[in-house]
């Protein structure tokens, strides 16, 4: 049964279990596939979808994963309209999930609300095809992957390194949009541009207090890092 462009999902006959089968034939798709099997080998401890196995094909290759129930992020959002009535769970468990994957020295690199699954207990992550290790230089990786409306100027352009914060900013966009507002357009050549954008979201969030204030801190670096960033280029 197909779930997606290069996505199907099937029935194993001996246990009934679903399994999700991601294709890839060209290089770029293969090495993006390449990189997901290997984060979901190594992390431990996330709520991500088990890897079954992942097989060369000659013309293509396949990876095979557990077919996770529930529904996207950005299905939800859309259904729901306006505030997202189970916010404050899905951001606890994504802040969580994210303080568990930088501690392990991998940055996600593509986070957003279609690669977030809710099953309306769980929030998995999804999609770690652009998933690499905190320090690599961006211009050194042989293919680039983003979301343009999640991602800072860095990733767009391919320069500087992987650092956590690119993933912090994709969170404080998620939480924004939970909260009702919509998407954070910074104005990188002001002043605060992700203070200016976040700060009063954060406030009003209702996450635990030192969430709230290591999200604070997370604006302010980036505020930092982008004014570095313009003095240096």
């Amino acid at each position: 049964m197909a779930i997606g462009e290069n996505l199907w999902r099937q029935q194993h006959r001996v246990t009934g279990l679903w399994h999700r089968f991601k294709g890839a034939s060209d290089d770029r798709r293969r090495y993006f596939l390449l990189n997901e099997e290997r984060w979901l080998s190594r992390l431990q401890g996330l709520p991500l979808a088990r890897c079954h196995a992942l097989r060369d094909c000659g013309d293509g290759m396949l990876l095979v994963t557990d077919y996770l129930p529930g529904e996207t992020l950005a299905a939800l959002i859309r259904q729901q309209g306006g505030r997202f009535s189970g916010h404050q769970q899905v951001l606890v468990q994504l802040f969580e999930a994210l303080v568990q994957l930088h501690r392990q020295g991998a940055v996600h690199g593509d986070l957003k609300p279609g690669n977030l699954l809710f099953d309306g207990d769980t929030l998995y992550l999804l999609d770690l095809a652009s998933t690499a290790c905190c320090g690599v230089e961006i211009a050194s990786l042989p293919y680039r992957s983003f979301s343009p409306s999640y991602s800072l100027p860095c990733q767009q352009q391919g320069f500087g390194v992987i650092d956590p914060l690119m993933d912090w900013y994709a969170y404080l966009i998620i939480l924004r949009l939970l909260l009702g507002g919509d998407l954070a357009r910074p104005d990188w050549s002001s002043a605060g541009p992700a203070s200016h954008c976040f700060t009063e979201w954060v406030a009003g969030s209702g996450l635990p207090r030192a969430m709230r204030q290591q999200l604070i801190d997370s604006t302010r670096q980036l505020d930092r890092l982008l004014t570095a960033t313009r003095s240096t280029r």
